[in-house]
This record gives C-alpha cells, sequence and structure tokens, in this order.
C-alpha cells in the first residue's frame, strides 16, 4: 500500500534505507532529510508498505515553466529483495493518480530514468510511459 511521507524518524529512516541500498545519494542525517523534505513544497514522497513491511518508494516534482505544468516522477526505489516483483508498476499507477487529483492543471506526468536502469524503464513503459519521439535530452549538471 502506497502511503504519503509522513515525516516520522521511522519513514525517513526506511528512505535511507533504500538508497543505501539502491542509490546510495543521500548524504544527510534522517532529521535533515525530514526537514528538507518538509521545506519542499513541490516534492511529494509516497512509500510503499506490504503488512508494515518497507518495500519502496516513490518521489514527485511539481515543475511550472515558462513551458508548461508537469509533474515529474523524480525517484524511484524498491528494495532489491522486492524488485521484480511489480512494486514500481504499482506505484507508478498511484502516483499517476494522485498527480492528476491533486494537480489537474498538469499537462503530463513524466520520469526521469537513467538509460542503464532498464527495470525502471520497463515499469515506467507498463504503465504507459514512453518516449517524446523528439530525441534524448542530455541532463547535464553544474556544482552551485
Amino acid at each position: 500500500m502506497l502511503v504519503a511521507y509522513d515525516y516520522t524518524e521511522k519513514m525517513t529512516e526506511d528512505i535511507i534505507r533504500i538508497d543505501r541500498e539502491t542509490f546510495g545519494e543521500i548524504s544527510v542525517s534522517a532529521a535533515e532529510l525530514a526537514e528538507k523534505l518538509e521545506n519542499s513544497s513541490n516534492y511529494s514522497v509516497f512509500v510503499d508498505y506490504q503488512e508494515n513491511v518497507f518495500r519502496g518508494f516513490i518521489a514527485l516534482l511539481k515543475a511550472s515553466t515558462l513551458h508548461y505544468d508537469a509533474v515529474w516522477i523524480d525517484l524511484m526505489a524498491v528494495l532489491p529483495a522486492y524488485q521484480g516483483q511489480g512494486i514500481a508498476q504499482e506505484m507508478i499507477a498511484e502516483v499517476k493518480r494522485h498527480a492528476s487529483e491533486r494537480f489537474p492543471q498538469a499537462e503530463f506526468i513524466s520520469a526521469l530514468i537513467r538509460q542503464s536502469n532498464l527495470a525502471s524503464i520497463g515499469a515506467a513503459s507498463k504503465q504507459g510511459f514512453a518516449p517524446d519521439g523528439k530525441g534524448s535530452f542530455e541532463l547535464l549538471f553544474h556544482d552551485l
């Protein structure tokens, strides 16, 4: 069952745990992460539990630009022990419903997925996501 992130220590630690087992990119404490998420009004996190067992999470970013209003699936992770069981597809389906209800002005929902992450690309594809047909974008970074 997908539930909205509630800023509790347990849920925050679950998110950090999955990050350690998958991406390894969260470098802040649980308290710092909870504060950061609480102060991010355009960012929503949903956590997947099955019978109180943590399995994964998915995060949405509301984006409004000169060109569009949209919702981005920013991060999605399933603990390795639960991968390959359709959990990512279930999470995507649920956040699609959430996004259409919470952000009715959004023109589309998109997913930013690394090309090497074939499992996530497959899960998104099974939920109706497809390349835009305009060619791929290269995500460029620069430290501030």
